[in-house]
């Protein structure tokens, strides 16, 4: 049952008396809740696909389509893609509408939160060795930056997020 995040309540419920009575169930969700029926059953991640598979999907798109793909193109069409067959076919129709293709769609991207608390730490620890060496300078430094690096924490986690859910 494909979008099952997306199943009402009830329907979940009876999805779960069929589990408890041993029908197999598979439900395919792309953000299953931690709740009802998505606790009881195993979890299945699908992998993406390989290189050579999204190439390939993509060549026979752009031949429907009647476009000239170079070995480049498709290169940079497979990064936008991230082994999603769906996304492959997506970025060509959208080289052959003639759309901007910068956008990607993937939410693997570097979380900068140990670095920012790394630096933070060490402006702390600049502010206790001022506090240690009886230097007021550098206690006053330490504590300026850190305060400064805390307010730019605040600033930026309070900007409005965007989704990062496809289609919203």
């Amino acid at each position: 049952m494909d979008n099952a995040h997306r199943f009402p309540v009830s329907l979940r419920c009876w999805l779960e008396k069929l589990h408890l009575q041993g029908q197999p169930i598979l439900l395919l969700a792309t953000y299953p809740p931690a709740r009802d029926i998505f606790l009881k059953l195993p979890r299945i991640e699908l992998e993406a696909l390989p290189e050579r598979a999204i190439r390939e999907i993509m060549e026979g798109e752009a031949n429907d389509l009647g476009l000239q793909v170079t070995p480049g193109k498709l290169a940079d069409w497979q990064q936008r893609a991230i082994g999603n067959p769906m996304l492959a076919k997506r970025v060509v129709k959208e080289e052959y509408l003639g759309l901007e293709g910068n956008n990607y769609d993937h939410t693997q991207w570097i979380d900068g939160t140990p670095l920012l608390i790394a630096v933070l730490m060490g402006f702390m620890i600049l502010r206790f060795l001022g506090l240690g060496f009886n230097n007021t300078s550098l206690y006053l430094i330490g504590g300026i930056l850190t305060v400064a690096v805390g307010m730019v924490r605040l600033m930026i986690y309070s900007l409005p997020r965007q989704s990062n859910r496809l289609g919203r």
